[in-house]
C-alpha cells in the first residue's frame, strides 16, 4: 500500500525525490501467560513499526522547468509572425463571449428535431441572429468612438454604460410600442408610443432614420 503511495506521490511531484523508511523498534519482552511471573511462564517479544516520509529536491528538474520560465508557446498552422499570433490569440475571450450571448440573450436551447436539414435550418437562424447582435453592437461602438461619447445612459435607472450591448439596447426599447385600431378589419389609428429622446439618439448612433418610427405616430388608413 505504501509503495503505491510514495508512486503516486512521486508521480505528482516531478521536483522532489520521495521515500518511506521504515523504523522498528524493539520493546522487548512481555508475558502472555496468565498470572504472575514464574519459571513457566510465556513470554513474548514485541515489536512497533512506523514509518516516516522523507524526500529530497529533485535539482535537475528544477533546472529543466526553470528553461520554460516566462515562456507561453502558441502552435499555429498560419505563416503568421510571432506577434500577430499572440494578439489573434487574445480575441479568444470575444469569441467566446459570443457563445455565452447564444445561451443567454438568444436563449438558445436544446431542440428534438430528427432531420437534418431542419437541425442546419435552426442553426443557421441562430447564427443570422447572432451576427445581428454582433454588428449592431459594433456599429453603436464604432459611431461612440468617433464622435467621443463616453457612455450611454441606457440601463435601468438610467445608469451609463461605455459598451452598449444587444442586451442594453433591448432593455432600452422595451417599452415602445405601436397601437393600432381596427374598425371591421379597418385600420383606423395608430400611435406610436413610449419613444423618447434616448431612443432617437441611440437611433442616430445605430445609423437608423427617426423617421422610420416617427412615421408610424402619424399614420393610419383613410
Amino acid at each position: 500500500m505504501f509503495e503505491n503511495l510514495l508512486s503516486t506521490l512521486d508521480h505528482l511531484s516531478e521536483n522532489c525525490h520521495l521515500c518511506f523508511t521504515h523504523i522498528v523498534p524493539f520493546l522487548g519482552p512481555s508475558i502472555i501467560s496468565p498470572g504472575r511471573p514464574g519459571p513457566d511462564s510465556v513470554y513474548k517479544d514485541h515489536t512497533k513499526i512506523t514509518y516516516e516520509l522523507k524526500w529530497q529536491r529533485n535539482q535537475a528538474a528544477i533546472d529543466r522547468q526553470a528553461l520554460a520560465d516566462g515562456t507561453f508557446p502558441l502552435i499555429t498552422n498560419t505563416e503568421q509572425e510571432c506577434a500577430e499570433v499572440l494578439r489573434t490569440y487574445k480575441q479568444q475571450p470575444r469569441l467566446e463571449k459570443r457563445f455565452s450571448t447564444t445561451k443567454s440573450v438568444l436563449e438558445i436551447a436544446p431542440v428534438f428535431l430528427e432531420k437534418s436539414s431542419r437541425i442546419e435550418a435552426i442553426t443557421f437562424l441562430y447564427f443570422v441572429a447572432l451576427m445581428v447582435i454582433s454588428l449592431m453592437e459594433r456599429a453603436i461602438r464604432k459611431q461612440m468612438a468617433e464622435e467621443s461619447i463616453e457612455s450611454l445612459a441606457i440601463l435601468p435607472q438610467k445608469m451609463k454604460t461605455v459598451h452598449p450591448t444587444w442586451n442594453n439596447l433591448r432593455y432600452l426599447f422595451r417599452n415602445v410600442h405601436l397601437s393600432q385600431i381596427f374598425i371591421k378589419e379597418r385600420l383606423v389609428k395608430q400611435t406610436l408610443k413610449g419613444l423618447h429622446e434616448t431612443h432617437i439618439e441611440v437611433l442616430r448612433l445605430l445609423g437608423v432614420p427617426a423617421s422610420e418610427y416617427l412615421d408610424l405616430a402619424s399614420e393610419f388608413a383613410t
